[in-house]
């Protein structure tokens, strides 16, 4: 099988926790720094670019299947997991790596 060809199963799962642990300190960090300088906006800030940069990172490289490789049902996912990616994205990365294992 070519690099073409690569599937989630040979996706490095391991990097894709390590963008989800960058993520994660870095709103923990932001979070600290806005309330040391009183601004709300920056934690915020970080939580949605963080959602877009996992979604391209991550989300980007999955092969969707076919049933729901649809322009509604992609959009949902991406949509659901930019809103919500600190439980989305754990739930995905321990559900992949539930099935590597077993």
């Amino acid at each position: 099988m070519s690099d073409d060809e690569q599937t989630w199963t040979e996706a490095p799962l391991m990097t894709w926790w390590g963008y989800y642990g960058a993520g994660l300190l870095a709103l923990i960090v932001s979070w600290y720094i806005g309330r040391a300088i009183n601004a709300a906006s920056i934690p915020i800030a970080v939580y949605l670019a963080t959602g877009f940069v996992l979604n391209r990172l991550i989300l980007r490289n999955l092969t969707w299947n076919p049933l729901y490789n649809t322009i509604s049902g992609v959009a949902k996912a991406k949509l659901s997991s930019f809103l919500f990616w600190p439980l989305s994205y754990l739930v995905l990365l321990v559900q992949m790596g539930i099935n590597r294992v077993l």
